[in-house]
């Protein structure tokens, strides 16, 4: 680790990014910093690795200092190539987070290689926001506009205490913490995004291996997401090309395929569940069976089922009784009774309540039962498209809130320079007025810009030359002027006055344009 470090400070680093790739439009979206190594062609060392042999080693801020430059130089050859600049996460240790000297130096580093602010997002891991000094930390950064986000959140150990935070711009969830792909994982990530949705927070899902995973992400209401799909980390000498090459995640990951249709037939009596099988069979559906209540729960809490059709008497449960857990547990499910019985009251309540959808009578009509059937799917198809489009509109809200946010802040910023400006501009005057030696300021159309108030004591229409035409009301010196003279011998007249002038150019450190003269005054006209 000694020589990553060495390499570090000896500028030889080689940086890997891994992307992240925007999950509706499949685009790329920015980076994270993912590992780092000695030179081209050496084994990489996983990033988080680094920066634990850096706080050890006791030199992480300026170690960082560096980091944080070379990713801002890699962005610069984005910008240098006519490409657009993408974020990129950079984990920061405690002892970093913690410097209050750190968002100074970060911001001096970005505008040194004229990176916009958000070119440079601060990772925090929980273990470090949540420490005492954590949030005032995190606080001190985001004044200073660095976009933060908080890294490798886990729903068993973390607490959503830290999306109240309302410091963070994203969080990375790892999907490793979901267990399988199941309908547990989906519910419990679409709760997290919801959360960090609410709090105006972006969701990145890390570990999006293969394409199950991005349905799980997608369904999940995640914006980001990051993993071997993806495909390799791409090294600094290989940036502009990517970004140049518009990489992208394949197609056929990101274009919506039509969801399967997932059914569930509960009944105790086999005879009836093989029969609605054999009728179902054509209508392409991935049909489940349960001889119980408690075996369709069973069934719900391990497959993804979009609809129920359950007998009403079995034993032991009835299919009311079933389908009023069924929707506690999974309200999305969209439920049928099928039933012998004409004791309707308590099917009837169920329906009012809504843990029924429709009760159908036995025997069934077959062309009816399907075309019920097929209506509930429809029915579940239309309220899941319309969650999704509700939390894409929640995001895109958010989204327009943090830019609005943005431009607050930028309007903030320019009116405090305009104000520092403008009183800068006092201070140099009121300074101008107290030297006791007459100067003249010309712009560069040669008309008289300022006269300080030695100048206009010099000259008795001082004051009506502001903004006059130096050649009509002042044509000695600005003859003199235009010869270029440093220091001329011959004496200029100013008013009743001939003096010496010092011409000196401005606009070497500023963006005025024109001169200054001074005058040292000679002998009277």
């Amino acid at each position: 680790m000694e020589a990553i470090i060495e390499a570090m400070f000896a500028d030889t680093l080689i940086l890997h990014y891994r992307p992240l790739a925007d999950v509706q439009a499949g685009a790329i979206a920015g980076f994270d910093l993912h590992a780092v190594a000695t030179g081209p062609g050496q084994p990489p060392v996983d990033y988080s690795t680094f920066v634990q042999a850096i706080e050890r080693d006791g030199r992480a801020a300026e170690v960082l200092d560096r980091l944080v430059a070379a990713v801002c130089a890699d962005l610069g050859s984005l910008a240098d190539a006519g490409l657009r600049i993408l974020p990129v996460t950079v984990q920061m240790p405690h002892a970093v987070i913690a410097d209050p000297a750190f968002p100074d130096r970060a911001a001096a580093i970005l505008a040194e290689r004229r990176v916009p602010a958000y070119g440079v997002r601060i990772g925090i891991t929980q273990a470090v926001a949540a420490r005492p000094d954590g949030a005032a930390a995190l606080a001190r950064l985001k004044e200073y506009g660095l976009p933060l986000v908080l890294l490798d959140f886990d729903v068993e150990t973390a607490s959503l205490k830290l999306f109240g935070y309302g410091v963070f711009d994203a969080v990375e969830v790892g999907l490793r913490g979901f267990g399988e792909v199941s309908r547990y994982g989906s519910a419990l990530l679409v709760a997290t995004a919801g959360v960090a949705h609410a709090a105006d927070m972006r969701v990145v899902a890390r570990n999006v291996d293969d394409e199950a995973r991005f349905d799980l992400a997608r369904h999940g209401a995640c914006d980001y997401v990051q993993g071997a799909l993806l495909g390799p980390a791409v090294q600094s000498g290989g940036l502009v090309d990517y970004v140049r090459e518009q990489q992208r995640l394949p197609r056929h990951v990101t274009e919506q395929q039509q969801a399967p249709r997932n059914l569930l037939l509960v009944d105790d009596e086999a005879n009836i569940v093989s029969s609605l099988k054999r009728l179902l069979r054509r209508d392409s559906y991935t049909i489940h069976t349960a001889g119980s209540g408690q075996e369709g729960l069973d069934i719900l809490a391990k497959h993804p089922i979009d609809v129920i059709v359950s007998d009403q008497r079995m034993p032991g449960m009835t299919g009311v009784e079933f389908l009023r857990q069924a929707k506690q547990l999974y309200p999305d499910t969209t439920r049928i009774v099928l039933s012998g019985y004409s004791e309707l009251q308590s099917v009837v309540a169920a329906v009012n309540e809504g843990a029924v959808y429709k009760f159908l009578m036995k025997p069934w009509d077959d062309q009816q039962l399907r075309e019920h059937i097929l209506e509930a799917f429809r029915r579940k198809e239309m309220g899941d498209e319309n969650r999704r489009l509700d939390a894409r509109l929640k995001q895109l809200n958010s989204e327009l809130s943090a830019t609005n946010r943005r431009l607050e802040e930028v309007l903030v910023q320019q009116e405090q320079r305009i104000r520092f400006g403008e009183v800068s501009l006092d201070v140099a005057r009121e300074a101008l007025d107290l030297i006791p030696v007459p100067v003249v300021a010309l712009d560069d159309e040669m008309v008289v810009a300022y006269m300080n108030g030695a100048a206009m004591a010099l000259h008795a229409d001082g004051a009506a030359l502001l903004g006059s035409d130096a050649w009509e009301s002042l044509p000695a010196l600005a003859a003199a002027v235009q010869a270029g003279a440093a220091q001329a011998d011959a004496l200029v007249e100013f008013g009743a006055h001939h003096c010496r002038i010092v011409v000196r150019d401005m606009g070497n450190a500023s963006r005025s344009r024109g001169k200054v003269v001074t005058l040292f005054e000679g002998t009277k006209g």
